[in-house]
Parts: structure tokens; sequence; C-alpha cells
């Protein structure tokens, strides 16, 4: 689950391979889907922009709904991304499950 600057809540359904966005007026929407989320993390960084991960690769979603892939492992040594997040200073940090390290 993530929360917005609006106060959306965006849930993961791995059932469903969907995205829901909440809405803080009481509604619920299909944000994405058809989906193969590994894990369900999902953060925003201070623009706004989701991002989810996505088998071994992480993808953002902008405001308009346009989806860019903009982490691809370089080799199975790295597939096991275990979250994500981003500081203060809008850097994003990958924690890598198998590595046991945190790349920023």
């Amino acid at each position: 689950m993530a929360e917005d600057s609006g106060g959306n809540l965006f849930v993961v359904t791995t059932g469903r391979a969907t995205i829901r966005k909440h809405i803080a007026a009481g509604y619920v929407v299909t944000y994405a889907r058809g989906l193969h989320l590994e894990v369900p993390y999902l953060t925003f960084d201070h623009m706004g922009n989701l991002y989810a991960l996505y088998y071994h690769s992480i993808n953002r979603y902008d405001a308009t709904g346009v989806v860019s892939q903009i982490y691809r492992p370089l080799g199975p040594s790295f597939d096991s991304i275990s979250s994500i997040a981003f500081d203060s200073n809008g850097r994003l940090f990958v924690s890598i499950y198998n590595l046991g390290f945190i790349v920023g």
C-alpha cells in the first residue's frame, strides 16, 4: 500500500493483478491492471509518480497514466528486490534481498 499527497490509498490486489486507487471521497477505481507484481511494494516520489515492483523490475506510473520501466536487473544476482522507498531528497533506494544491501 501507498498513500499519495491527496490522501488516496493505492493497494495491490495480487489475485486480480491490479493496483486499485481508493479515493479519499470513498470511490475505488482500477489504476493499473494486467500486472504480475512479484511483491506488493508501492511508493510515491515527491512529484506524485507511483513506483511499483514488477517482476524483477521497477515501473513508474505518472499522473497521466504513462508507464515507464526505470530499473531492470543486469543479471540473475539482482533478481530479489525486497522493497523500494524515496528519501526526503527524492533519491530512490532499492533493497536487494539476496545481496543483503540497499542501493541508492
